[in-house]
């Protein structure tokens, strides 16, 4: 049997260790108890100017978000403006202004007038769940890229498992 050679080991590292910082920090804030969902869905700016709009809301009994419907423009975050974001970049500015809590204040625009209402974060529940479910994903396809020696098939099924343990 031939060992792994420098190319796959470096591949392997480099996977490893992106998974590795990703996993630290998921721990981190799962840990401090900053575990939370934007529990709605928006559409992207239209163009540079323009502003996000909500498609639609997650359903359960956590979601709330009094006063706000579908096709609103989202125009602010807390004190940041939402100008030219799309769906990553609102749920991005969303966790930023919420700092760890699980509210967020949320100007929007309906009908040419200006409102504001209070945006509650869904806590996610047992999130130890999806720590475990990664870990373990990770291990089976940096095991079987390790005994597959490094062929293409392993790094592929390596990329996947890793891929969708990041998601």
């Amino acid at each position: 049997m031939r060992r792994l050679g420098l190319r796959e080991r470096l591949f392997l590292a480099a996977i490893l260790g992106i998974f590795g910082i990703c996993f630290f920090l998921h721990l981190d804030r799962m840990l401090k108890g900053r575990m939370a969902w934007v529990p709605m869905y928006v559409t992207a700016a239209q163009g540079e100017n323009g502003f996000p709009e909500v498609r639609g809301f997650w359903s359960g009994p956590d979601v709330d978000a009094p006063g706000l419907g579908a096709g609103d423009r989202l125009l602010a975050v807390g004190g940041a403006s939402l100008e030219g974001l799309g769906a990553l970049g609102f749920v991005a500015r969303v966790y930023q202004e919420a700092a760890g809590g699980l509210e967020v204040a949320l100007r929007y625009e309906r009908g040419g007038e200006a409102r504001e209402t209070t945006l509650h974060l869904s806590p996610v529940p047992w999130p130890w769940r999806k720590t475990v479910v990664a870990v373990v994903l990770v291990a089976i396809g940096a095991l079987l890229y390790w005994r597959l020696r490094g062929a293409p098939a392993g790094a592929l099924f390596l990329l996947a498992t890793t891929g969708y343990a990041l998601n």
